[in-house]
């Protein structure tokens, strides 16, 4: 129950930030959609999507972990998790907490 209630208060952190939806799924569609482009105007090796996918996901999923990073930052700066360890959360409740909201931001990346 402490780690649901966590978690969804991050998902509302993540989703109230418009940068992190803006980068986290749109930036790596743009970029396949610019590599396609340069693809289809210069034929050269580098730029087929079949080389390049692996690399957009992984660069994408970096977003996703500064994003999170962020997260924790500000909740810092804020005394929030000083608040939180004065509360029964173990250090288990407090990574899945911060897990658990990106991760399927990440796959839903991924998917894209």
């Amino acid at each position: 129950m402490r780690i649901r209630a966590f978690a969804k208060r991050n998902m509302k952190e993540l989703l109230r930030d418009p940068l992190t939806l803006l980068f986290g799924l749109g930036f790596p569609l743009v970029l396949l959609l610019i590599m396609t482009l340069i693809q289809s105007n210069i034929p050269v090796h580098i730029y087929e999507l079949e080389i390049l996918a692996p690399g957009i996901a992984s660069f994408g999923l970096t977003f996703m972990a500064l994003f999170s990073g962020l997260l924790i930052a500000k909740d810092r700066t804020s005394a929030f998790l000083a608040r939180l360890t004065a509360s029964p959360m173990t250090a288990a409740d407090f990574l899945l907490g911060y897990l658990l909201p990106v991760l399927p931001m990440a796959v839903g990346q991924s998917v894209i």
